[in-house]
C-alpha cells in the first residue's frame, strides 16, 4: 500500500492519466518504479477530442508507444479476467503468465492450421472411401480400407477459451483455488474514479439482498461526492461535471420472491429500508435511483442494460466482495452493438491540458514515464536513456512505494464481443480495475475490485466456506422455538429469547446455506462452548468458544398480522380486520452478514402489550412482568466476537415464498347423485325384500 494517502481529486482533473498504460498503485505498488506526483493544478471543463484507440491495450499503437511491437509480447499487458497487471516472474502472484507454455501453444496453433491445410483433402478422400464397399474401390482403382474401426473424423480441437487468462484465473476457472487479492479501501476507490477520463461518470453501487442492508457502504455519497436530489420540486435534475451520479443496484432480488410481480410489490418497502440505512442522509433525498435486478433469473436487467448502453462516459461498479458485482456485470453490459468493421474510431470527451505547462515539456515526460514503464514490463536491461543497466535479470521489489497518480489500468479492444471479467465465490477475484468499452459514445464499463466486507471465514472450516455464501433460493424451514429452547445456526450463531420472553413461542424461517437446529438452551451452550458434539452439520472451527460473544438484544417491533394470520383476515376467506383481532404477530429479520437472513415471528395478546408487560389470569391474578414504557418481546443472539449481526424491518419473506397449493393436488368435490322417483321407489322395494 501507499505510504501516504492520495490526496482526493475531483473528477475534473483527468490530465494525469493521458498515459496508454495506467497501473492501479494500490494493489500493484511493487510493479512500478516510483516517480514523482505532478502538481496538482484546478483546470476549466473545456472539452476536447480524443480517439478512443489511443488508450487500449490489444492493438499494435499501444506497443509501439512502449518502444516495441505487439508481436514481441509474450503475455496480455492486462489480465482481462481478474484486471492484474500481466508479469511473467512471480508465479505466485496474480497476472502470471507462463511465457513457455505460451509459446508451446502457439507453435502447436500455427502447426495445426499447416496440417489442417494438408490433410484436408486426404480426411475427403478417406470418409469416401469408408462408404464404398470393396467391389467398387477396385472399379475405381483405390486400396481398400485397412482399419475396421469406426470412420475417420476430424481432429476436435482443444478449447482455448481460457488463453487470456492468467494463471491465478484458470485455476480459479477449473479448480475452485486461489489466493485472495488485497481489499482496497473506500479512498483508493474514490481517487481511482477521480482519474477518470471521461465527463460523465455512473456509479452502480450493487447490493447484496441477502444481507440487505449490510453490504450497503457507510458514507459512500459523501466520499464519491454524489449529488441526489431533494424532496424540493425546485431541486436541480442535472449532474455537474464534478459531481459523481451513483445507483443503487439491489442484485440477487431471487431471493426474496419467486415472481417478478412480487418484487416489484416489494420495491418500497426495500427502498424505505435503505433510507433508514442511510441515516440521516436518506432523510431529505428521494431515492428514485434504487434497482431490486436479478442476474440469474434476468428480472430487470434488460432494463439496466439499456440505460448502461444509453449513457455517456463511464460506469463503474463498485460494492463490497462477494455481492455479484461481475455476475451481473456479465448480464448488463451491452454485447454485439459495435462492429469495427468500416467504422470509424469512437470519439469521447477528456479534458484538455492545463495552459500552464507547455505541451513540449508534457510529451518529454510522457515519453520518460512510458520508457520507465516499459523496463518494468519488459524485464529489459536499459534505463531511460537507452543505456545498459547492470541489475540482476530478477529485479527486486521494494518494501514500501511512494503513490502515482496512474491508477487506471488500459481498456480493452472496442469489439462486439469481449472477455468479461471472472465470475466466482472466492473473495477477492478482481483485483483490478476492469475497463471494458461498448463503443456508444465512447461509453465504458468498468468493474472494480470489491471493498472488504467481514472476516467470519476465520472462524469456519475451510471445506465449508462455500456454504457461507446463498446463492440461490432456498424453500422456507418454519422451525418452533418453545419455551427454553434456543436456535443454533450452523454451530456458529445462537438465538435465544430473553428471560422474560418465557412464556412466548418462536417462530423462524432460516434463509441461509448451513443447518439450523432447534435445541434446549443448555445443550445450545454447551455445543458453541465445544463442550457437547453437536447432532448436526456444524460448519464451526474447533475450540472457538472463548470467542463466542453476545451481539446484543433485539426486539421484534414490525407488526405482520396481516400477512401472518393469512386465511383469518384474507379478503376471501375470513375477511377479519387486523385491528379487531385480539393478538397482534410481530416480529423481525436478523441479519448475518454474508450469509443471508433469518426471520424470526412471535404472537402477542393486546392486552399484554397495552398494560406495559402486564398480563391478567383467568382467575383475576395478575402477573407482573418487567415495567418499561414500552414492551415488545426480545431476542438475544449470540455470535463469533459479538459481530456479523444485523436487523432490518421484516419483509415476511417467509409467507411470500410458502410453497402453493397445487389444485391439481386437492381433493376434489364429492358430486350430487340425483335419484330419480322410480329408482327411489325400486330402492324400497329391495329394501322390503330383503327384511321380509
Amino acid at each position: 500500500m501507499p505510504t501516504h494517502r492520495l490526496v482526493s481529486r475531483t473528477l475534473g482533473n483527468g490530465l494525469w492519466n493521458r498515459s496508454p498504460v495506467l497501473i492501479p498503485t494500490f494493489l500493484a505498488p511493487a510493479l512500478l518504479a516510483a516517480s514523482p506526483k505532478p502538481p496538482f493544478r484546478r483546470t476549466a471543463p473545456a472539452s476536447k477530442c480524443f480517439s478512443q484507440e489511443a488508450q487500449t491495450y490489444n492493438d499494435g499503437r499501444h506497443a509501439s508507444n512502449l518502444g516495441h511491437s505487439a508481436s514481441t509480447l509474450s503475455h496480455p499487458i492486462v489480465c482481462p479476467g481478474c484486471g492484474a497487471l500481466g508479469q511473467s516472474t512471480y508465479p505466485k502472484a496474480a497476472g502470471f503468465y507462463n511465457t513457455r507454455k505460451r509459446m508451446k501453444r502457439q507453435q502447436q496453433k500455427t502447426a495445426d492450421q499447416q496440417d489442417s491445410l494438408s490433410q484436408s483433402e486426404s480426411q475427403v478422400i478417406d470418409q469416401v472411401k469408408w462408404t464404398l464397399d470393396e467391389n467398387t474401390m477396385a472399379l475405381l482403382g483405390l486400396d481398400a480400407m485397412t482399419s475396421s474401426g469406426s470412420p475417420p473424423s476430424a481432429k476436435v480441437p482443444l478449447d482455448k477459451s481460457d488463453e487470456h487468462l492468467c494463471s491465478r484465473c484458470h485455476q480459479l476457472m477449473h479448480h475452485n483455488f486461489a489466493v485472495p487479492a488485497a481489499y482496497p479501501t473506500i479512498d483508493s476507490i474514490r481517487d481511482t474514479i477521480a482519474e477518470s477520463p471521461h465527463r460523465v461518470n455512473h456509479v452502480y453501487h450493487v447490493i447484496d439482498a441477502a444481507d440487505f442492508p449490510m453490504s450497503l457502504i457507510p458514507n459512500l455519497l459523501y466520499s464519491l461526492n454524489s449529488y441526489q436530489r431533494s424532496h424540493n420540486r425546485r431541486s436541480r435534475d442535472r449532474v455537474r461535471p464534478s459531481e459523481t451520479e451513483i445507483t443503487f443496484v439491489i442484485t440477487r432480488a431471487d431471493l426474496l420472491a419467486r415472481t417478478k410481480p412480487d418484487i416489484d410489490r416489494l420495491l418500497p418497502r426495500v427502498t424505505e429500508i435503505l433510507r433508514t440505512a442511510l441515516g440521516r442522509t436518506g432523510r431529505n433525498i428521494r431515492l428514485g435511483n434504487v434497482r431490486l435486478v436479478s442476474a440469474r433469473r434476468n428480472w430487470w436487467t434488460k432494463e439496466l442494460k439499456d440505460s448502461i448502453a444509453r449513457q455517456r462516459g463511464a460506469g463503474w461498479f463498485v460494492g463490497k466482495v462477494n455481492v455479484g458485482k461481475s455476475r451481473l456485470f456479465h448480464e448488463v453490459f451491452p454485447k454485439g452493438m459495435v462492429s469495427t468493421a468500416g467504422k470509424k474510431p469512437i470519439q469521447t470527451e477528456v479534458f484538455p491540458r492545463p495552459s500552464g505547462i507547455k505541451d513540449p515539456e508534457l510529451e518529454d515526460a510522457f515519453q520518460r514515464r512510458m520508457k520507465r514503464l516499459a523496463v518494468e514490463l519488459r524485464g529489459s536491461a536499459m534505463n531511460e536513456n537507452d543505456e545498459p543497466l547492470l541489475t540482476s535479470s530478477k529485479p527486486e521489489i521494494p518494501e514500501t512505494y511512494n503513490g502515482s497518480s496512474l491508477l487506471l489500468p488500459p481498456r480493452q479492444k472496442l469489439q462486439d464481443y469481449p472477455a468479461m471479467p471472472l465470475v466466482n465465490s472466492l473473495s477477492g477475484t478482481t483485483v483490478s480495475p476492469i475497463r471494458v468499452p461498448f463503443g456508444i459514445g465512447g461509453g465504458e464499463l468498468i468493474d472494480l475490485p470489491g471493498l472488504y466486507r467481514s472476516s467470519l471465514e476465520d472462524y469456519v472450516e475451510p471445506e465449508s466456506k462455500s456454504k457461507l455464501l446463498l446463492l440461490q433460493p432456498v424453500e422456507p424451514l418454519q422451525l418452533v422455538i418453545k419455551p427454553g429452547q434456543s436456535l443454533l445456526l450452523g454451530g456458529l450463531f445462537r438465538i435465544t429469547p430473553v428471560a422474560h420472553n418465557s412464556d412466548l413461542v418462536l417462530l423462524a424461517f432460516p434463509f441461509l446455506n448451513f443447518d439450523a437446529h432447534v435445541t434446549s438452551t443448555e445443550k445450545a451452550i454447551e455445543i458453541q462452548q465445544g463442550l457437547r458434539t453437536p447432532g448436526f452439520n456444524s460448519i464451526a472451527k474447533e475450540n472457538i468458544g472463548p470467542n463466542i460473544k453476545s451481539a446484543g438484544v433485539f426486539q421484534l417491533s414490525d407488526d405482520v398480522t396481516k400477512v401472518s394470520t393469512g386465511s383469518l383476515t384474507a379478503n376471501d376467506a375470513g375477511g377479519m380486520r387486523p385491528v379487531n383481532l385480539t393478538f397482534k404477530v410481530l416480529g423481525t429479520d436478523v441479519l448475518i452478514e454474508g450469509c443471508g437472513f433469518v426471520e424470526v415471528r412471535t404472537q402477542v395478546r393486546k392486552r399484554l402489550l397495552e398494560g406495559n408487560g402486564k398480563s391478567s389470569d383467568r382467575d383475576g391474578s395478575t402477573t407482573s412482568q418487567p415495567e418499561t414504557t414500552t414492551w415488545l418481546p426480545s431476542i438475544e443472539i449470540f455470535s463469533p466476537e459479538g459481530k456479523f449481526i444485523g436487523t432490518r424491518t421484516s419483509l415476511s419473506i417467509g409467507s411470500l415464498l410458502q410453497p402453493k397449493r397445487n389444485d391439481a393436488k386437492r381433493r376434489s368435490r364429492r358430486p350430487i347423485r340425483i335419484t330419480h322417483q322410480k329408482s327411489r321407489a325400486r330402492q324400497q322395494q329391495q329394501g322390503l325384500n330383503i327384511a321380509t
